[in-house]
């Protein structure tokens, strides 16, 4: 019984822990223009700089354009995106291809995913300024939007 009880004591700890600390206030619109509001566990600094890069996002791009983010599911529920994660590629031509096949005509890089997908997009995306042009960085610094340099934008 003693057991139990200290198992259920931790649970409780842990349960108020959460929803004191981790049971975050945020308001957004929908696709359709309404303002809604409802908590999300853990939604922290980067994750609010994450939904306002996307929400500049939303008003950049077209319809049958695809966006590269650590977090496609989001970006889709959130406002409507059609979005694939990045190519988990080392060899920067081989990801450039793997990008141009969808085609991606934007990517996101932000701190949620620092350990993965950024290691390997973010030195095809900083060494390639022919292809790819940083349009959006968040004034906190974890958000950033490259977006496609297309060559008919240049007039060639």
């Amino acid at each position: 019984m003693l057991v139990l009880a200290l198992i259920f004591e931790s649970e409780l700890n842990s349960l108020f822990s959460m929803y004191t600390y981790h049971f975050d206030s945020v308001r957004s619109e929908t696709r359709y223009g309404k303002l809604v509001d409802y908590h999300l566990f853990y939604y922290d600094a980067a994750s609010k700089s994450l939904d306002e890069g996307l929400d500049w996002l939303k008003r950049k791009t077209k319809a049958d354009e695809v966006v590269a983010t650590s977090m496609p599911h989001w970006a889709y529920l959130r406002e409507g995106l059609k979005a694939v994660r990045p190519p988990l590629e080392a060899n920067s031509e081989r990801a450039q291809t793997l990008l141009d096949s969808v085609p991606v005509a934007y990517v996101v890089v932000d701190k949620s995913d620092e350990g993965y997908s950024n290691a390997f997009v973010l030195p095809l995306l900083q060494g390639n300024p022919r292809a790819w042009r940083l349009v959006y960085a968040d004034e906190r610094g974890p958000v950033r939007v490259y977006e496609r340099v297309r060559a008919d934008a240049k007039g060639q």
